[in-house]
């Protein structure tokens, strides 16, 4: 089981009807795939991410709910991290280049563009700390990877953040 969590909302401009969220879903995978990333979405998300975000119609208050994961075919976010590096006593992240963030970074960044996209809502999260305290910041797509970098981690671990990123 992973020890991590990438979670969030899509905020959508409008009410979408249901071609319009299909056509918005699969313009969602597409850019996940490109860049080689998992994506689930409303009712197909993990058990930890339904905890969450039970099943309920999320359209209706103008969101959708997703989780990000390592690929299409696995339930867990653990590789996306692997090769972050940290400083020796203090264990804050120096380094994310041979992680897979910055292909979050740029999934999130083709996505933000879409017309029907308000914002995004992401949440990163250690699994096993509770209470969980998150740093909030709004940023532009762009600023992930270096958000991460700079926010503090808890835990020894890595940042716990509810971002809102904006266009």
């Amino acid at each position: 089981m992973s020890y991590c969590l990438i979670t969030g909302k899509i905020y959508f401009k409008s009410i979408l009807s249901y071609d319009t969220m299909t056509e918005v879903s699969y313009f969602l995978l597409e850019k996940a795939i490109l860049n080689r990333i998992g994506l689930n979405i409303n009712s197909c998300l993990t058990e930890l991410a339904l905890y969450k975000y039970p099943a309920d119609d999320y359209l209706k208050y103008g969101y959708i709910p997703y989780e990000i994961v390592d690929t299409p075919w696995s339930g867990e976010c653990h590789k996306i991290f692997e090769g972050i590096g940290y400083t020796d006593k203090t264990y804050k992240i120096d380094s994310i280049d041979q992680s897979r963030l910055p292909d979050v970074q740029k999934f999130l960044y083709d996505i933000i563009g879409n017309k029907q996209i308000s914002y995004i809502i992401l949440e990163l999260e250690d699994i096993h700390l509770w209470p969980r305290e998150f740093t909030e910041y709004e940023i532009n797509a762009n600023k992930f990877c270096q958000t991460i970098l700079d926010s503090p981690n808890q835990n020894c671990n890595m940042p716990t953040l509810r971002l809102k990123i904006i266009k």
